[in-house]
């Protein structure tokens, strides 16, 4: 399979029959940079922009089974509240219903989960993702679709390993750590790139 290398400006809605809710927009004037093939993105968001020329417009909806999946009612998880004491204390500034949390597993891995109820003894933790069981529609443009250079593809890897030195965290959570994005809020303005 080829990759390739995709600049585009789009906006992230839920589309349901109970709402159409804005979740995401890129700035049209920085658009998203990123290679496929490499985990950054949904691979059905992927596949459909490979699709398209540079300049072309695109108004898509991805069912739950081609964006995040449906929601598994398995990973509902009771937890001990202990696990979320710090210094002896339960953290009831950052555990309350509603709050998105990193956690950890016990291979050290890290994820994130969403408060759903905090008892007495403990606290359930929804460990799908939030847009799980959600039909996502994107709006946007494509200002660039070629294939990706070797170097290009060798960024992205590194950025995804971590040997980019912190730099964009995987391009999509951008931070100004080593100035190499412009943008916060998004890599539209990410140097690795540019």
């Amino acid at each position: 399979m080829i990759q390739r290398f995709l600049k585009v400006s789009y906006r992230m809605f839920t589309n349901t029959a109970a709402s159409h809710k804005l979740l995401f927009e890129t700035d049209a004037t920085r658009p998203v940079a990123f290679v496929t093939g490499m985990g950054l993105m949904i691979d059905a968001f992927e596949e459909k922009l490979c699709a398209l020329a540079d300049g072309e417009t695109f108004d898509f909806t991805l069912q739950p089974a081609e964006a995040f999946g449906e929601r598994d009612e398995d990973l509902m998880r009771p937890v001990s509240r202990k696990a979320f004491e710090v210094n002896g204390k339960f953290d009831d500034e950052h555990i309350f219903p509603g709050a998105e949390v990193p956690l950890m597993d016990g291979e050290g891995n890290h994820f994130y989960g969403t408060i759903v109820k905090v008892t007495a003894s403990d606290v359930t933790v929804d460990l799908n993702n939030p847009l799980a069981g959600k039909a996502l529609q994107f709006t946007g443009t494509v200002h660039e679709n070629r294939e990706a250079t070797l170097q290009e593809i060798e960024q992205t890897a590194k950025i995804l390993s971590g040997e980019h030195g912190g730099c964009c965290g995987g391009c999509c959570s951008c931070s100004d750590d080593n100035g190499c994005c412009d943008d916060k809020n998004g890599c539209g303005g990410c140097k690795c790139y540019q």
